[in-house]
C-alpha cells in the first residue's frame, strides 16, 4: 500500500469521527539531488474546534485512535518498502502556534520511480529532461480528484459546528522551480492549496555551480608601472627581471664572502692568541 492510500485512509477516518473540519493538511515532496527524495505530510488540528466538537458530541475527543492509524499507515510502507530502501516514520510535533497540534509522517527513499510507486501509487509521472544545459524533472501527479476535494468542502459536521473547512496543502519542492500550475512561493516551490489536482511543475533539483568573474573591467591595468611611460619597450620588462636576479646574485655572494673571511679571522685570531699566551713557544 503506498503513501497516498494511506493518506487518503486517513482523511477518510477524518471525516467518519468528524476531525475533518478541525485540520490543516499540509504535503510536502522535497526533490534532490541524485533523485533522493522526502515525503512529509503534516497534519495540524484545532484545539478549539476540537473542543467545540466534544460540546456537540458529549463526548471527549480522543487522539489515541487517530495516533494509531498513524503508526499503522506507516508500518505498511516499511513492510511494502523497506527492503527497497524506502524508510517512514511518525511523530508527535511541537505545536507551530498557540492553541494547535500537530503531527507529521515522513517518507524517504531514491529513485523518481520508487517515489511514483510509493508515495503516489503510480498516480505520477517523473521525467528527467536536459533544459538549457542543466538537468530537470518533469512532474505531473494526478491529485487527489474533484470529488474527493468536493466531499471535504461539504463536510456536514463542519458546516454545522461553524468552524472553518479542512484546507489540503500540496507542495513541490526543489532548488527551483521553472514553471508550474500552482503558486511560485521563494522560488522553489509549487503550491496548491483545495486543489484537486493534477500538479504539473518543472523542477530543478541542484543549483549551477557559480565561477566567479575576474573580468577587472576595462579601467583596470594590470601592468606594472616602472616609471618609463606608456611606450615601454619590449626588452624592458625582461631586463628589469634580469637585473633583480643579478642584484640577488651579488648579494648572496657578498654574504658568503662576508663568512669566508670572518671565519679566517677568527682561525688567524686563534693562532696569535695560542702563541702569545703559550710559554712552551717563547
Amino acid at each position: 500500500m503506498g503513501f497516498r492510500k494511506v493518506f487518503v485512509g486517513l482523511i477518510l477516518v477524518l471525516l467518519v469521527s468528524g476531525l475533518a473540519g478541525c485540520v490543516l493538511i499540509d504535503i510536502t515532496v522535497v526533490l534532490e539531488p541524485d533523485q533522493n527524495w522526502t515525503a512529509t505530510t503534516d497534519y495540524i488540528f484545532d484545539e478549539e474546534s476540537l473542543q467545540t466538537l466534544a460540546a456537540m458530541s458529549g463526548e471527549e475527543v480522543d487522539m489515541t485512535e487517530f495516533e494509531a492509524d498513524l503508526a499503522a499507515g506507516v508500518e505498511e510502507i516499511r513492510s511494502a518498502y523497506g527492503d527497497r530502501g524506502v524508510t517512514a516514520d511518525w511523530s508527535s510535533l511541537p505545536p507551530p502556534e498557540p492553541g494547535k497540534i500537530a503531527y507529521r509522517t515522513t517518507v524517504s527513499g531514491q529513485g523518481y520511480d520508487l517515489l511514483n510507486e510509493a508515495v503516489f501509487d503510480g498516480d505520477g509521472s517523473f521525467t528527467v529532461e536536459q533544459r538549457d544545459n542543466r538537468e530537470v524533472v518533469v512532474v505531473s501527479i494526478l491529485g487527489l480528484g474533484d470529488e474527493f476535494v468536493e466531499l471535504l468542502a461539504s463536510d456536514e459536521m463542519t458546516q454545522e459546528m461553524g468552524v472553518p473547512g479542512p484546507e489540503l496543502r500540496f507542495t513541490l519542492q526543489g532548488a527551483d522551480i521553472i514553471e508550474t500550475s500552482g503558486e511560485i512561493v521563494d522560488g522553489n516551490k509549487a503550491v496548491w492549496t483545495n486543489d484537486p489536482g493534477p500538479y504539473e511543475a518543472v523542477v530543478v533539483t541542484e543549483r549551477p555551480q557559480v565561477v566567479p568573474d575576474l573580468d577587472f573591467g576595462p579601467d583596470l591595468d594590470l601592468t606594472p608601472d616602472l616609471g618609463l611611460g606608456t611606450d615601454m619597450p619590449d626588452w624592458v620588462v625582461p631586463a628589469v627581471i634580469a637585473l633583480c636576479c643579478c642584484g640577488a646574485l651579488v648579494v648572496v655572494v657578498a654574504v658568503v664572502v662576508t663568512l669566508i673571511l670572518l671565519a679566517l679571522s677568527v682561525n688567524l685570531l686563534g693562532d696569535w692568541l695560542r702563541d702569545a699566551l703559550n710559554p712552551r713557544l717563547r
